[in-house]
């Protein structure tokens, strides 16, 4: 780990490196071009599109260069949760246990860094109110994100299974895509709509629902990932085939 002006960068053994910045608002923030390339995310600026706007910051690496993008910390779980390369995990593990206590701990998330302009200060004290409020929410974060890193542990661990967003890929048809296909699948009655497998269906052994929920910027968030065994790839490819292919 090294700091040059207002960028520390760190470097993960056999993960990468990553930039980290504080921004105008002293919020964390890391480099959406290292976290992307860590991640094997190959297209950043699609990446970028789904995530939220108001966690995104444009922050200089160097006086006279144009500006990088950097996302901050909710974000970057975000885009994490957007890989499903066995690099998450590791990346994910090493954001929560090295270099986020690095930042804090080591005083590079500091009261110099909140204070340096009068936005982020009303933002400090608005959402902290005073330091032992801030250090009891930073460990209330701290835990929450352990959790979400928990979930995704559970979530790519599982070899056998499909994302059902990547059923496509694995059915091989070439002419059906996503959204032709849970049209498909709720017109045969199997998922509902919102797409979730109706339990009968999990029952036979064709789906697993994977539902975990934390808070994030202050909001209950639900997330429900279906994945597809192979008795329910093949059942589903043969209901295609019975279709004539064309669904």
């Amino acid at each position: 780990m090294y700091k040059s002006n207002n960028i520390t960068i760190f470097k993960g053994e056999n993960i990468g490196t990553v930039r980290t910045a504080i921004d105008d608002k002293g919020r964390i923030t890391f480099s959406l071009i290292d976290s992307c390339k860590i991640l094997d995310i190959k297209n950043s600026r699609d990446a970028k599109t789904r995530l939220k706007p108001d966690g995104l910051s444009l922050i200089k690496v160097e006086e006279g260069k144009k500006a990088h993008t950097f996302i901050t910390e909710e974000n970057l779980y975000r885009l994490i949760f957007q890989s499903r390369k066995e690099e998450a995990t590791k990346f994910m593990d090493w954001v929560v246990e090295e270099v986020l206590p690095s930042l804090r701990v080591k005083g590079y998330y500091s009261m110099d860094n909140i204070f340096q302009s009068k936005d982020s200060a009303v933002a400090f004290i608005t959402d902290y109110k005073n330091v032992l409020i801030k250090n009891s929410l930073l460990e209330k974060e701290i835990s929450e994100t352990k959790e979400a890193r928990s979930y995704m542990k559970r979530t790519m661990r599982t070899y056998r299974l499909t994302d059902l967003e990547d059923l496509t890929y694995k059915l091989n048809y070439s002419h059906i895509n996503y959204q032709a296909l849970v049209n498909f699948l709720r017109n045969k009655g199997i998922l509902d709509d919102n797409n979730i497998p109706f339990q009968a269906f999990v029952d036979k052994g064709w789906f697993r629902i994977d539902t975990h929920s934390f808070t994030m910027d202050k909001s209950q968030v639900v997330i429900k990932r279906v994945c597809v065994f192979s008795k329910g790839v093949n059942a589903i490819n043969e209901l295609i085939k019975n279709s004539g292919g064309s669904i």
